[in-house]
């Protein structure tokens, strides 16, 4: 049996740059050598942007991106109204979400980095972020907005 996996390291790193630079941040990315995610920070005057990136392994997609979120706490200083913290997932890994509860999510307000391919990002702030987590619990992807993002 083969494996497809269609978003690699470089789509995730080309397209969270590409994404960032095109709103005025100035963007730096490192691979975690002991794991599948990429580190980015992006800054843009006194803001900043911290942001942990996964892409598709043969890892289960809700324990990948369960050990991103560990590596986001990791990262995490004192509280910093300047500082945003979030997560790039793979398009195919968005639909795992429902099974994280909406209340931790929101206490990390994480904004959310949904990623098809090199050419196409979707970026949630934290709040959007609740609210696609609270659609896909309900089960009814028929009740979410369209933030630009095809739920099959």
């Amino acid at each position: 049996m083969t494996v497809v996996l269609s978003l690699t390291q470089g789509d995730l790193a080309t397209s969270l740059r590409d994404h960032l630079e095109h709103k005025g941040y100035q963007v730096s990315i490192s691979k975690d050598n002991y794991a599948e995610s990429l580190e980015v920070t992006a800054v843009k005057d006194r803001e900043s942007l911290i942001i942990e990136g996964i892409w598709e392994t043969l890892l289960p997609a809700e324990q990948t991106i369960t050990y991103a979120i560990g590596k986001i706490v990791k990262r995490m200083n004192k509280p910093d109204p300047w500082v945003d913290y979030g997560l790039a997932i793979p398009k195919s890994y968005f639909k795992a979400l429902k099974n994280f509860e909406a209340g931790g999510l929101e206490n990390l307000k994480l904004h959310l980095f949904i990623v098809e391919n090199i050419y196409t990002l979707t970026h949630l702030n934290s709040k959007t972020t609740l609210e696609l987590v609270k659609h896909l619990k309900e089960n009814n992807l028929s009740t979410m907005p369209i933030w630009g993002i095809n739920y099959e």
